[in-house]
């Protein structure tokens, strides 16, 4: 069979392309040299110095971006560019593979715009005559189930996680219920008062009542108003903008006697059939969003859920019902349309994709010289903790580092994509419209992590929906778990050709990151299998009581340290106790990371030097350039003015760390005083 001209373009991108491997030591130098401004002084302004010339080179955004953060973009950028090679491709030659004849149809479909609107709603004309069917509240809860299970959440957001709650404490997943999803993902616009949230909540109730006006609702107005206030409610509560109330195990058959007018039990059936002591619910949220409930009619819940299908589906209607406020705050004109495609393809395919990608890139083959890299830095940065766990001073007693020591021991790290692959293998799209597609695979995507309740927690199995191909890492709390996706071990973060000083200042200090989060705020009370019950008893923290009124003291040093730094605009305050718990990792990464280098830099082979830069300032410079930052103006405004964002301005995440490393100061030779000259303000790990 003769080739395509896609196939073509595919091999020719593996040869010479951007990716892992595809740089020379002389380019990884030159990019390194290019991104720098190397006029400006190291010991006062160490973000200019090292990223002053990326900064002018982005001072225009690109098309459909409202912000970038050069290390996640530059990654991101990369899988997307070969995403989009590969699912050309499988749109045009689809083969006989199941997984990947679903990425090929799902973004083939998607690519096909006239059809998307010509078809309007009909993918979701049988959840639309579900919900035309509710005439009373028992039918509303059954029918928000219902659409919970297809991957739409309403007024419950379904999380399945180990358990480290439920009494009787089995070794088994359970299923939280957290407050549902919200037409705008940003409490502060619903629970907070001010001109940029007022106009926001204005636009949104605008937008709803445009919906409903599109499903000939007769009351739409009236309807936008109130559907509003019972997502006031989900945002009150919800994990992420709101404040959870009080988790506790509720026993299923007995959901029907928690005083209310509502029959929780139909929800429950509507969901998922489970035994009884697996369910855990915010029983706060239960009695807040109960009343809201009742308040209002039925013909307003039914509103409610055809706005949540509509809202939760928004991103793949046509033109006409994705609405103003669907747009990003300050993106620069339009977003092609290949990329958002490849990233819904994606997101709805997590594990088809992750393979299609890792495979590609040759990450699965034994040997693989990325993975082994990974592996051992990995493990050069396990023994750093463990040498800091042993050397931490405020680890007051022997039991305390004891318990630390072991956590760490316990700890899984899952490195790259799974092994085996998971998700379903045999299934194929019904529906002929793209619209029905993206429900049919979030229903599917659904069901995978229902289907874990009950069962034996393994350790070793990844979390549910999290594709190899994400550039990200992340920490489990609840199965003491750490993440390295596939999509993050690239260029800048990771490169066999790049200086070892890079790949440390990369990878080495990702990992640190996640180590770290384990011994953090919330990882504190969580032990080595990652449930609260430990030495010092249920629900105590991990170590001693000295041990943490030390930590609290460390702690209260970086909320300080913080506070009282200017966001990126003026009179914008960082939250210092919000942002806490990711400051902590990244100072405690950038200290492990570094160590970790030292330790072995004298038995790594001699490198390419990038300028005149010493190994040391480079590990430095090359930690600073994945924070370049460049956003517009209504971006910043918006994302550093919220209430419920954990993470300081990229600018501050890169210098703040080194302004408290003493090692930075004597790699720069920055005199006691200078901005960068201070070294140990506050220490962690």
């Amino acid at each position: 069979m003769k080739p395509s001209n896609t196939l073509i373009a595919i091999l020719l991108w593996m040869l010479a392309g951007t990716g892992a491997g595809a740089q020379t030591p002389q380019e990884v130098a030159d990019t390194v040299l290019q991104t720098m401004d190397q006029t400006a002084d190291p010991c006062s302004d160490f973000y200019t110095y090292a990223c002053g010339g990326w900064l002018l080179d982005h001072a225009e955004l690109q098309a459909g971006k409202s912000r970038l953060e050069r290390g996640y973009d530059l990654a991101a950028d990369d899988v997307r560019g070969k995403l989009y090679l590969l699912m050309q491709e499988l749109a045009a030659n689809p083969g006989t593979d199941p997984a990947r004849q679903r990425i090929g149809e799902l973004y083939g479909s998607c690519m096909d715009e006239a059809k998307i609107e010509a078809d309007g709603l009909a993918g979701l004309a049988s959840r639309l005559a579900d919900i035309d069917s509710v005439t009373d509240r028992d039918r509303f809860l059954r029918v928000a189930g219902e659409l919970t299970r297809a991957g739409v959440p309403t007024i419950f957001q379904p999380v399945v996680v180990a358990n480290y709650v439920v009494v009787p404490a089995q070794s088994r997943y359970v299923l939280f219920t957290y407050a549902g999803d919200l037409g705008y993902p940003d409490g502060d616009v619903y629970r907070h008062s001010g001109r940029l949230n007022r106009a926001l909540r204005g636009q949104l109730q605008s937008y709803i009542r445009e919906v409903l006006d599109q499903l000939d609702d007769p009351d739409a107005r009236t309807h936008a108003k109130q559907i509003l206030a019972i997502e006031s409610v989900v945002a009150r509560y919800h994990p992420r903008y709101g404040k959870p109330g009080r988790l506790g195990a509720i026993v299923v058959s007995s959901l029907n006697q928690i005083p209310s007018v509502l029959n929780w039990g139909r929800y429950a059936e509507g969901l998922v059939a489970l035994p009884s002591w697996q369910l855990v619910m915010d029983r706060d949220y239960l009695n807040a969003i109960g009343r809201v409930l009742t308040k209002y009619p039925v013909a307003t819940l039914k509103a409610y859920l055809q706005w949540r299908l509509i809202s939760a589906n928004r991103r793949h209607l046509a033109r006409d019902f994705q609405g103003t406020v669907a747009a990003t705050l300050g993106a620069v004109g339009v977003r092609p349309r290949w990329q958002e495609c490849v990233d819904t393809t994606s997101e709805l395919l997590p594990d088809d994709v992750g393979k299609l990608l890792i495979v590609s890139e040759g990450l699965d083959q034994a040997g693989d010289a990325r993975m082994e890299l990974v592996r051992t830095i990995l493990g050069q940065v396990e023994t750093t903790l463990g040498q800091r766990i042993n050397e931490a001073g405020w680890l007051k007693d022997t039991a305390s580092r004891t318990a630390v020591a072991d956590k760490l021991q316990l700890a899984v790290a899952l490195i790259g994509f799974p092994q085996p692959w998971s998700g379903e293998t045999g299934w194929q799209f019904a529906e002929p419209s793209f619209l029905g597609k993206t429900l049919s695979a979030a229903g599917v995507l659904a069901m995978q992590q229902l289907s874990r309740v009950g069962q034996v927690i393994d350790r070793q199995r990844w979390m549910t929906g999290l594709g190899a191909q994400t550039v990200n890492a992340r920490y489990n709390l609840t199965e003491n778990q750490v993440y390295l996706l596939g999509g993050l071990m690239r260029p800048p973060f990771l490169d066999t050709v790049q200086p070892a000083a890079m790949n440390y200042a990369g990878v080495a200090t990702v990992l640190a990151h996640e180590w770290v989060h384990g011994f953090g705020t919330s990882g504190r009370y969580f032990n080595g299998e990652g449930t609260l019950q430990n030495v010092y008893g249920p629900g105590r923290t991990l170590w001693s009581k000295a041990s943490d009124k030390a930590f609290n003291a460390n702690s209260r040093c970086f909320v300080a340290q913080y506070a009282k730094h200017e966001g990126m605009l003026p009179k914008t305050r960082i939250n210092g106790a919000k942002t806490l718990d990711e400051n902590l990792a990244d100072n405690g990464a950038v200290n492990l990371a570094f160590r970790t280098f030292q330790q072995v830099q004298a038995t790594l082979p001699p490198q390419l030097p990038v300028g005149t830069l010493t190994p040391e300032q480079l590990f430095f410079v090359a930690y600073t350039q994945h924070f370049c930052e460049a956003g517009s103006a209504d971006w910043l405004k918006y994302g550093y003015s919220r209430s419920w964002n954990r993470y300081a301005p990229a600018p501050l995440r890169a210098i703040l760390p080194l302004r408290n490393s003493p090692e930075f100061a004597q790699a720069f030779s920055c005199p006691a005083g200078s901005p960068m000259g201070g070294g140990g303000e506050c220490l962690a790990w």
